[in-house]
């Protein structure tokens, strides 16, 4: 994988090696484990779901290099009509924690992952570890959270605990519009997130469904919205809770884009508005 050629592509990292091409790729330790986490993830898929799968998955795996190869897909951009398909895979894909996955990825798991992620997903999690995990991601960085009152936050989410700790599943982890590709028929879902500071919920998935339609396309995201209440039979309560795991994805995301100021501003005020329309500014 030496003298990898950077080729220009479509939202993700994408390189040329010999006649493969690479959609992921590092030579950094530390996210290599990372990088074999979404290529299992990806097995799943194409084993227990090959309707959001990929035909074509390849690992490229040497010492300290690691990358994946996926087959090219043309993708359409989406809209409110495409708002019932995009909760009906995160329906699908919610399997209970401890089910089995297909052949290929079960070998693959157990030749490569360890043992803590034998169940499919990583290492389970209370809400309440999940919650103390963002805790201190805004207390250590004050500066970074101006306008967002932890201490409004806190107790509005922690009153969901009992329904969250009920709602381990299997998931996506970034379950974005953008990372849901959509050829016209098919829908092929993308860059999950593999973390061990996750905690492993279905319910993620459909927060991470408000992140960019909410701002970009009210009519979609309304869509969505009554998507999810109509086929996971969510009250109204529920609803709420599902909004505020969507600002749960800012203060994760914020220390990260701090290094880009456009999208660092962009991302803190999204934050401000949401926590003034759930009371947590």
């Amino acid at each position: 994988m030496k003298n990898v050629t950077e080729v220009k592509g479509y939202s993700h990292e994408k390189f040329k090696i010999g006649s493969h091409t690479v959609y992921k790729y590092t030579n950094d330790i530390h996210r290599k484990q990372f990088v074999e986490r979404q290529f299992y993830w990806l097995n799943i898929m194409k084993d227990k779901f090959p309707e959001y799968g990929f035909s074509h998955l390849y690992l490229i795996s040497e010492i300290e290099e690691t990358g994946f190869s996926m087959n090219k897909i043309d993708a359409k951009p989406m809209n409110k009509n495409n708002a019932a398909d995009l909760v009906r895979i995160a329906r699908h894909i919610k399997l209970p924690a401890s089910e089995r996955f297909g052949a290929n990825a079960s070998m693959w798991l157990e030749q490569n992952m360890p043992t803590n992620f034998a169940n499919g997903i990583p290492p389970k999690l209370t809400f309440e570890a999940y919650i103390e995990y963002l805790k201190k991601i805004v207390l250590r960085n004050p500066d970074l959270f101006e306008g967002f009152d932890w201490f409004a936050y806190e107790p509005l989410i922690l009153k969901y605990s009992q329904f969250a700790n009920s709602s381990l599943s299997y998931f996506h982890g970034d379950f974005t519009v953008d990372n849901i590709l959509w050829d016209g028929e098919k829908y092929t879902l993308i860059d999950p997130n593999f973390k061990n500071d996750m905690w492993p919920s279905y319910l993620l998935d459909l927060s991470k469904l408000f992140q960019e339609t909410r701002f970009s396309d009210m009519e979609f995201f309304n869509e969505i919205f009554n998507e999810i209440k109509t086929q996971f039979n969510f009250n109204n309560d529920k609803m709420n809770f599902i909004e505020l795991l969507e600002i749960g994805h800012y203060i994760r995301m914020i220390p990260y884009v701090v290094k880009y100021p456009e999208v660092f501003k962009v991302k803190l005020e999204r934050l401000q508005i949401i926590a003034k329309h759930k009371e947590c500014n």
